[in-house]
């Protein structure tokens, strides 16, 4: 192996070493099973101390009972609260994508039918659009910038 091949080789693991297998983690971080504890233990307090609806009592262990349970197995068993939280990552990504699907689409696709309804009522075509066959181009001349030091300021 030439002096070349093994500095690269070398320059591969320390950049990017994505032939060796990440790590497996025994314990979730302390701080993250806090979290997952926190969370759900806030909202069952506030459903059972608030009572924002009927019920709100019998709701309020549903979320004491998933606080619990990560406390349980996020101290005492650590691969089972692993397998709990990427069970929960499962469904909150089927959650996600039947929202966009669902609602999103859904969503834009009536309002900008709707705005594009409006604007063809109106007659207006705001980004000029509409075709001309006996123009010869469709260039937009501007104002030339004066001063580039203050027009290119703040540009995001």
């Amino acid at each position: 192996m030439s002096s070349a091949e093994q500095d690269s080789s070398s320059v591969l693991d320390v950049v990017w070493p994505w032939r060796t297998p990440p790590e497996e983690h025994g314990r979730p971080p302390v701080w993250r099973v806090g979290l997952q504890v926190l969370i759900p233990a806030a909202v069952a307090a506030f459903l059972y101390l608030k009572k924002p609806f009927d019920h709100a009592e019998t709701m309020a262990l549903l979320p004491a009972f998933f606080a619990c349970l990560n406390l349980i197995l996020g101290l005492v068993y650590s691969k089972g609260f692993l397998k709990v939280e990427a069970f929960f990552m499962l469904i909150l990504y089927g959650v996600g994508v039947g929202l966009s699907w669902i609602l999103l689409v859904p969503l834009y696709w009536t309002f900008f039918t709707i705005a594009h309804f409006f604007l063809w009522i109106r007659r207006k075509d705001p980004l000029h659009r509409k075709l001309d066959p006996s123009a010869d181009s469709y260039w937009v001349v501007r104002d030339p910038v004066n001063d580039p030091a203050t027009h290119y300021r703040r540009q995001y």
